[in-house]
């Protein structure tokens, strides 16, 4: 068994923070199950919706493993608007860059139909400011050597950190 990280080293300050004041070498992996993820996205977009006069009824999120460093997404949203349903495709990546950095990339937003349409074009310039913004990882773990992608159980980041005695693992 590889040691991840001693537990009287981690903080939890917030619900979502995780803070490392020591670690050694050795890998971590931070999951979320496609349903919490579609979860959240349907949340935040019942939200954004809400504001529009309209109402989210579904996401669906497809990852698909590209390479061990790029995630395809597909997410599908049926949304309501008075007493017409409309569908939102979006498609994109999502990378784990030469740099470290997670980042969303390729994001592009398609409509069935006019109201649909209406709706992606309004989404469009928003998911242009997620475009090629990262989070560096190194920001979170300064001794990080190697971060992979995985689409198995959902999204599934999984980092190595610290000497090369564990690089094999």
């Amino acid at each position: 068994m590889i040691p991840i990280v001693d537990s009287a080293f981690i903080h939890l300050p917030a619900a979502l923070a995780l803070t490392f004041t020591r670690s050694g070498s050795g890998a971590l992996a931070l999951a979320i199950p496609l349903a919490e993820l579609e979860h959240a996205l349907l949340a935040l977009a019942r939200d954004a919706a809400e504001k529009q006069g309209a109402e989210v009824e579904s996401v669906k999120v497809v990852l698909t493993s590209e390479s061990p460093r790029v995630l395809r997404l597909h997410a599908v949203a049926v949304a309501k608007a008075m007493f017409i349903s409309a569908r939102l495709t979006i498609t994109g990546r999502i990378e784990i860059s030469d740099a470290l950095a997670l980042q969303i990339c390729g994001l592009a937003c398609t409509g069935d139909g006019m109201i649909a349409n209406l709706a992606a074009s309004y989404l469009r310039p928003r998911l242009s400011q997620l475009e090629g913004r990262g989070i560096p990882l190194q920001s979170l773990l300064p001794s990080l050597r190697d971060a992979t992608l995985d689409a198995s159980e959902g999204l599934r980041v999984m980092v190595k950190f610290g000497g090369q005695e564990n690089a094999a693992h």
